[in-house]
């Protein structure tokens, strides 16, 4: 017999949290499977290792991003280890995505956040998801947009942590709310 995926037995707090996040943060209430989940974070990592260099903080984001997104230990292990080369990166663009313009303009957003998680982003890692935008049949017009809105995104995220945080960071009034309850 086949087993109901939405019963309480089956599911998981890494399905209950991805759940969560695509209905928080893109207003969905369906995620994806852990096939397209896993092909989608590949790509990530594909167009963030495009300078060459896969930095730690890079993989970390795509990597969080994944786990975030409720993606499965199988997938992530192989992930945590991946190291794109200039072949599998190439590749990346012979092979367009089975997914919707929807995903492809979610994939560019995610890409350039992905790829300037190490505080810069490389002017190869910005070609090369230009270019994947283009192979997801975006148009120039949508690619700049998404450019735009990654920027007010960073720096509004900024201005959120600065209002709420305003001394040090959350990392400074987590030590002290810590300090204060002992």
């Amino acid at each position: 017999a086949s087993k109901d995926l939405n019963t309480p037995q089956t599911l998981t707090l890494r399905d209950i949290g991805g759940a969560w996040f695509f209905k928080e943060f893109w207003a969905c209430d369906n995620r994806p499977g852990h096939k397209l989940l896993f092909e989608y974070t590949k790509i990530l990592l594909n167009l963030t290792a495009a300078d060459g260099v896969l930095a730690e903080e890079e993989r970390n984001w795509v990597l969080g991003n994944f786990l975030t997104k409720g993606g499965d230990e199988k997938h992530y292990n192989e992930l945590k280890n991946y190291n794109p080369t200039k072949e599998e990166i190439e590749k990346t663009f012979e092979n367009k995505p089975f997914w919707g313009s929807a995903i492809s303009r979610l994939c560019v957003f995610e890409a350039l956040k992905a790829a300037s998680a190490d505080g810069e982003l490389h002017p190869a890692e910005r070609s090369a998801i230009l270019r994947m935008g283009k192979v997801m049949k975006l148009d120039d017009k949508t690619i700049e947009d998404i450019e735009a809105l990654n920027q007010k995104d960073k720096e509004h995220r900024k201005e959120v942590v600065e209002l709420l945080f305003p001394e040090d960071g959350i990392k400074g009034a987590v030590d002290r709310t810590v300090h204060e309850w002992h």
